[in-house]
């Protein structure tokens, strides 16, 4: 959830602001699993200003893989047991500032 998330920030000392969580759609829809990344594309077609380009620039960090092909430039694939590297930070730095 979103507070755990703040806990878990505040524990580690990430200074960053978490803005919201991702609805779990593959389990609502129980006749055919959805996609992590169709999860993820929802929550961004909630939230983007309609003025916003379409070039967004976002970096997906998960430990799931099944993203859809469209967001493989900004998908970092993190490790569940160990979590981010620093390389997948130098990697989502990348993204964030190509």
């Amino acid at each position: 959830s979103e507070e755990q998330l703040k806990v878990i920030f505040n524990e580690v000392g990430i200074k960053g602001e978490v803005i919201g969580c991702t609805d779990v759609l593959r389990f609502k829809k129980a006749i055919q699993s959805v996609p992590r990344g169709c999860e993820i594309k929802e929550w961004i077609r909630l939230r983007k200003p309609l003025n916003e380009p379409d070039n967004l620039k976002y970096v997906i960090l998960d430990d799931d893989s099944d993203m859809l092909l469209e967001q493989s430039n900004n998908f970092i694939n993190v490790n569940h047991y160990c979590g981010l590297s620093p390389k997948d930070v130098y990697k989502a730095t990348e993204i964030l500032n190509s």
